[in-house]
């Protein structure tokens, strides 16, 4: 089976790009929600977000490669402006979908601003991916009105630190693997991989045969 990881180059948004483009990302749009996921889920995305930064000593405004399998293709801007307190770290010592939890929040965050899709639904255990993207037009109709429809996936994985058993790259080909399980769907599948010491954000698009 053949999988083409699309360049962000060709997503509408971005036209000609290099690692001289740098793009502000700003972390507070988080609290608005993002398609259908809520304002609370992604409030809390945030709040994890800041608490990954803040592990690894980084400020608002920390630039970040976005590489597509480690060629990069420019440079993202976090942006935030509350400071994190005491009782935020605390309230995130002991939560084991910390990465995860931020990099879900960073993700929608991207695919909103450099795709055409916006989160339309939450996966089940066992399809291989987090999220099913839909048309960012369609984010207002009701189920009566035959929504939501989705016509991509998105698979996501957080790391705070890269060590030499845990890489960008290996997480990449691992979620590339996973998201097969729900290839029957007949969709294209972005892959999210957020690491946050560097920082660094792989940002592919897995397509099918069909070209979709």
């Amino acid at each position: 089976m053949h999988y083409n990881f699309v360049h962000l180059l060709k997503f509408n948004r971005l036209g000609n790009l290099s690692m001289s483009n740098t793009f502000p990302i700003n972390l507070e749009l988080l609290h608005n929600g993002i398609g259908t996921y809520s304002c609370r889920k992604c409030s809390s995305a945030y709040e994890a977000a800041l608490v990954c930064f803040d592990k690894v000593c980084h400020q608002p405004g920390v630039t970040c490669e976005v590489i597509d399998l480690t060629e990069a293709k420019f440079c993202a801007k976090f942006m935030w402006n509350e400071s994190i307190t005491p009782s935020i770290r605390s309230s995130w010592n002991n939560h084991s979908d910390l990465h995860k939890t931020a990099a879900e929040g960073i993700a929608l965050l991207m695919i909103v601003e450099f795709t055409d899709y916006t989160v339309v639904g939450c996966s089940q255990i066992g399809t291989g991916v987090d999220f099913f993207l839909g048309d960012k037009n369609s984010a207002h109709l009701s189920e009566e009105d035959g929504f939501p429809s989705h016509t991509a996936r998105l698979e996501v994985s957080g790391i705070l630190r890269m060590t030499p058993n845990n890489t960008v790259r290996s997480r990449v080909n691992e979620k590339i693997e996973q998201s097969k399980k729900s290839d029957h769907e007949g969709t294209p599948a972005y892959i999210v991989i957020v690491e946050f010491s560097t920082p660094v954000v792989n940002f592919s698009k897995r397509t099918l045969p069909n070209g979709r």
